[in-house]
């Protein structure tokens, strides 16, 4: 019989191909895992102050120390479930012929491995999710059982434009690279825009910034588009601003049941790609089979469980995951359309 005990199942776990997520890869790829269920996050407002004159002879002042805001948060906890019963186990699977020599045992180990598989890609989409929510937003809501409240990690560069992409006024160049002036200033040297689908079609058809990269004479840079990660087309790079623009066209489920995409509509966002953040991970702590209690630190935290007298098995995946920033101005969010 397979053991299929949490231990061995994060070592599985190890060895499997997780599905990219294109924002969550791009800013948050650093990652680490903490023994608590909280985290104390630093929220610092970087500056620019100049070292002062002084006359020869004369003491050296002291500087005041930047200071900073400290907040505590609890991290969250995503969990959800897949059971397994008889009943599944006596139907044949997807392709399986009429008359296959399967039996239910093999059957089991295939749901087995695909119930995890499934588990883990729900849990990489509302990581994802978790991102896209700090970024455009500046906090994460969570809702769910039992839970309503909102992360908030106090993110003021949020944007609308009063001359939209698009129309006869908008100055999409002029835009970017005020982004990139106003960033920084707060010791950010952006060098990514991501854009929605929407927002990449008006940006592609603006006459203005087709000129642009039309210019024979000067290199301001290329418009090349291709496929990168997950959801993700590299469209060229404004080489004068070193930003990199990317369009990211992925989607998920709502918890309402819609289909939405990952970038708000006619949003976008300025970041680095160098500095921007990481994903904490909390520990998960489970009642095992013999009733002692157990504290696993890891990004997923998968449980397999029996009910004989149900008949059925389950099998649970958790986390908990946040996204951190390092600097609440190091990125800017605009709707733009």
């Amino acid at each position: 019989m397979a053991n299929y005990d949490t231990v061995t199942l994060l070592e599985a776990i190890e060895l499997m191909s997780i599905d990219t997520s294109f924002l969550s890869d791009m800013f948050f790829s650093d990652k680490e895992t903490i023994l608590t269920d909280t985290f104390e996050f630093d929220i610092v407002k970087s500056g620019k102050k100049l070292a002062p004159f002084v006359a020869d002879g004369k003491n050296i002042e002291a500087a005041k120390r930047d200071g900073f805001e400290t907040k505590t948060f609890t991290i969250p906890t995503v969990g959800e479930a897949k059971v397994l019963t008889g009943a599944d186990l006596k139907k044949r699977l997807a392709g399986e012929t009429m008359y296959s020599s399967k039996s239910p045992s093999d059957r089991a180990n295939y749901y087995k491995g695909r119930d995890l598989a499934e588990l883990i890609k729900k849990h990489t989409r509302r990581h994802e999710k978790m991102v896209a929510d700090l970024m455009f937003n500046g906090a994460i809501s969570v809702v769910g059982d039992g839970v309503n409240k909102v992360i908030d990690f106090g993110f003021t560069n949020k944007e609308t434009l009063v001359n939209p992409w698009g129309g006869v006024s908008s100055d999409i160049f002029g835009d970017i690279s005020a982004w990139k002036s106003k960033l920084r200033k707060s010791n950010t040297n952006a060098n990514v825009l991501v854009v929605g689908q929407d927002v990449a079609e008006i940006m592609l058809k603006d006459e203005k910034f087709q000129k642009l990269y039309d210019l024979k004479s000067i290199d301001n840079g290329s418009i090349v588009p291709k496929d990168v990660k997950e959801g993700g087309t590299f469209i060229g790079t404004m080489r004068l601003q070193g930003i990199d623009i990317y369009q990211y066209e992925s989607y998920y489920e709502d918890d309402d049941g819609v289909v939405k995409p990952f970038i708000p509509e006619g949003h976008v966002v300025m970041a680095s790609s160098n500095y921007m953040g990481k994903f904490i991970f909390g520990a998960v702590t489970l009642l095992g089979e013999d009733g002692n209690w157990e504290t696993f630190e890891s990004e997923y935290v998968p449980q397999y469980i029996y009910d004989q007298d149900a008949n059925t098995s389950k099998f649970k995946v958790y986390s908990k995951p946040l996204p951190v920033p390092f600097d609440v101005d190091s990125w800017i969010s605009c709707k733009v359309i």
